[in-house]
């Protein structure tokens, strides 16, 4: 009968104990008296066996194992108080006996049950946890999203433009915020019923998921109203976001019971970002003015709190009421300190720096300064240029004694997409050798990798990137086959499209010698900037017609390369000694004349006949990249810098050059390329090291110098490249 008992017990008492548990009404208090049961039935079994002490031991365990789970320790303690009641009883009916002894048989017995019992156990709560957390990852979503446009909520997307403002102050970057609503939006549910109002709805958020770049987040702001966090972006690139938002959709029609309700929508672009400037837009658009995008500057040192007279000039724009509403709903928004930059970086008597460079001769062309300074750093902008700042004002002290400092030095021609391109290299590896806080990519990526490039390797590095799109889609990818060879992989329209969407870090467009297609990448780029590179160009008259081509503004690379094409002739801008007419044309009609020096790119005898003969260049950049950077030429920027002086260029000029000149080309981040107070904290640490020193071309041509710049240190956004770290290993 024991036998019948344990069975019953083991294979019949779980089902039972489920069906009643399924039919109650309380299920959970149902199912805790069932184990409360169990409990007792072990405790019965305990007595049963003799209190053998293994088996016992094994039993116990396991019953209290499912019931702590379930209901904790308290209730644990009733199930044990129950097994201690049962197994009295049961001794009493058995007359307590006593087989302590645990034998082979009853060990071997007890090990299935040790091994199967915690191992069902375990999986079972294996998978109830991992039911709770998907029901969790759901619920956390339903939370996050709107429900109708299935957009982030405004708790959600308020949290993220917290966090990325946050994200702005602390690297010095610039963000934006883009903030639309749909015109005549009552009326449309007025007249046509809330079902067409929402399908409006739907139809906007529609178009943002589908115009919006990869890094942006759309949000519901509430009624009518969105927003969309652009990461990384200035006010230029959330123009043309914004534009193209709106151009997608001037006229949203939605059908809904038989009627079609036309509906407008405008834009409006408030960037948030460590810059030194603001912008916002009116909330309400005049009747003449729906469905359009509109912008009003703002001085940075505004306040939002009180910002009513100078975020919203005009009565016309937005009433009273409407006012006070959207101030509100934007001040719980950015409260805690989100204000602007200028609130945000003044100091008070008990404030510290975050960096001072301390004690170095600063050497500023933007300035016209030259002296000793020191730079007091903060939130990644500087906050002060003074004679002399105390040590014990700075969280962190950067020796500069005996030193340069000069603004972020930047090479706005280099090949930094490594394994994307085939010749990239990684942009933070250079700084120790060039001292560049800022570098551009000169058509790495074309319209088919950018993507590639903007995510894995711009978003991943400290030094600012920026760059030219290739005209051909593939970039440089395919070398060392050229990437023009097959004139089929050029794509005008593709590339400008691609210029246009990532308007915050594309600066213009990258072509190879061709006039066809650099007028081609002008017109389909929307006017942007062509970067053309030159040597080798296969006749002087393809030469003068590619010079013809360049527009004001545009960037005339490897302006002094003396590289020979397939048939060994020179047909650099050079000819036989004299500069082209063209070439001279060019430089006039305000062509920037780039060295882009390169491994075999730059040519001492063509750069002296040109500056000789009115053609001096207007930028320094390196060309670097794995093939160049082993060359004996050395393109390293600072050295290429050091080459110009000993080609008569002074300091001052050879900085300019590497320094305000292309910072005013990548036009994307105030105050670039200068230690002005309120510009992004990079500076460029160097030494001025004595000669003689002897330098060399791509042409095995050789001059010789009375010193060289060397890098020392370079800061990006008050953050030290390189050792020491704080502890622990923190880099601010």
């Amino acid at each position: 009968w024991a036998w019948l008992v344990l069975a019953a017990n083991c294979f019949v008492w779980p089902h039972i104990a489920y069906r009643i548990a399924r039919g109650s009404p309380d299920p959970y208090r149902a199912e805790l008296h069932n184990l409360m049961c169990d409990s007792a039935c072990g405790g019965a079994w305990v007595a049963a066996i003799g209190f053998n002490i293994v088996p016992s031991a094994v039993l116990v365990a396991m019953l209290a194992m499912d019931k702590a789970a379930v209901g904790g320790l308290r209730f644990l303690a009733r199930c044990l108080i129950a097994q201690v009641g049962y197994a009295a009883v049961m001794a009493f009916i058995t007359g307590l006996p006593l087989h302590l002894h645990s034998g082979v048989v009853a060990v071997l017995a007890s090990l299935p049950l040790l091994l199967a019992y915690p191992v069902t156990v375990g999986y079972t709560a294996y998978r109830l946890a991992r039911r709770v957390r998907q029901q969790n990852d759901v619920l956390a979503a339903l939370s996050h999203m709107d429900g109708l446009t299935r957009l982030p909520n405004r708790t959600h997307w308020e949290q993220a433009v917290a966090s990325e403002f946050a994200r702005c102050r602390r690297i010095g970057h610039s963000s934006a915020v883009v903030m639309m609503d749909i015109d005549h939006f009552k009326s449309v549910n007025d007249q046509h019923g809330h079902q067409a109002g929402d399908a409006a709805l739907r139809a906007v958020a529609a178009i943002l998921r589908d115009t919006l770049r990869l890094s942006d987040l759309p949000g519901r702001y509430g009624g009518e109203e969105f927003g969309v966090v652009l990461p990384g972006i200035d006010i230029a690139g959330a123009s043309a976001i914004a534009e193209r938002i709106r151009k997608r959709s001037p006229r949203i029609t939605t059908t809904a019971r038989g009627s079609r309700a036309p509906t407008a929508r405008s834009t409006r672009r408030r960037p948030r970002g460590a810059t030194a400037r603001w912008d916002t837009i009116s909330a309400r658009p005049r009747p003449e003015s729906f469905a359009r995008v509109s912008l009003t500057p703002i001085d940075a040192d505004a306040r939002l709190a009180d910002s009513s007279s100078a975020i919203f000039p005009g009565e016309e724009t937005m009433s009273l009421k409407e006012r006070r509403r959207f101030v509100a709903g934007m001040g719980a928004l950015f409260a805690g300190g989100l204000l602007s930059t200028a609130a945000r970086a003044a100091m008070g008597p008990e404030d510290k720096f975050d960096l001072v460079v301390k004690g170095g001769e600063l050497l500023d062309p933007s300035q016209n300064l030259r002296g000793k300074r020191d730079i007091g750093m903060r939130f990644g902008r500087i906050e002060a240029v003074e004679a002399d700042i105390p040590a014990a004002r700075a969280l962190r002290v950067l020796d500069a004694s005996g030193r340069l400092v000069l603004p972020g030095l930047i090479d706005i021609h280099s090949h930094v997409y490594p394994y994307g391109s085939a010749i990239g290299i990684p942009a933070d590896e250079l700084v120790q050798f060039q001292g560049t806080t800022t570098m551009v990519s000169a058509g790495d990526a074309g319209a088919n990798n950018f993507a590639a490039f903007r995510r894995y390797i711009q978003a991943q590095t400290r030094t600012r990137l920026y760059a030219f799109v290739h005209i051909a889609n593939i970039g440089l990818s395919g070398f060392p086959e050229p990437e023009l060879y097959h004139l089929g992989f050029a794509h005008p329209e593709e590339c400008g499209k691609t210029v246009a969407e990532n308007a915050d870090i594309a600066i213009g467009v990258k072509v190879r010698m061709s006039e066809n297609v650099i007028n081609q990448a002008g017109i389909e780029g929307g006017g942007a900037r062509v970067m053309c590179h030159i040597g080798g160009v296969a006749t002087p008259a393809l030469m003068g017609e590619i010079l013809n081509t360049l527009r004001q503004g545009d960037i005339l690379t490897h302006c002094y390369s003396g590289f020979p094409n397939l048939a060994g002739r020179f047909t650099n801008i050079v000819q036989d000694g004299k500069l082209m007419p063209e070439a001279l044309a060019s430089k006039k009609r305000g062509v920037i004349f780039d060295i882009g020096h390169g491994g075999g790119s730059f040519d001492f005898t063509v750069a002296e006949a040109a500056m000789q003969q009115g053609a001096a260049p207007d930028t320094i950049s390196s060309d670097i990249h794995v093939f160049s950077g082993n060359s004996p030429g050395m393109p390293y920027l600072t050295w290429v810098m050091s080459k110009f002086m000993a080609l008569g260029f002074t300091l001052e000029q050879v900085v300019r050059m590497a320094t305000v000149v292309p910072a005013g080309l990548i036009n994307r981040l105030p105050k670039l390329g200068t230690l002005q107070v309120g510009a992004p904290a990079d500076c460029s640490v160097v030494e001025i090291v004595q000669g003689p020193v002897e330098f060399v071309d791509t042409r095995n041509n050789k001059r010789s110098g009375k010193s060289y710049i060397k890098p020392v240190q370079s800061v990006l956004a008050g953050v030290p490249f390189g050792r020491p770290y704080h502890a622990p290993f923190s880099v601010k």
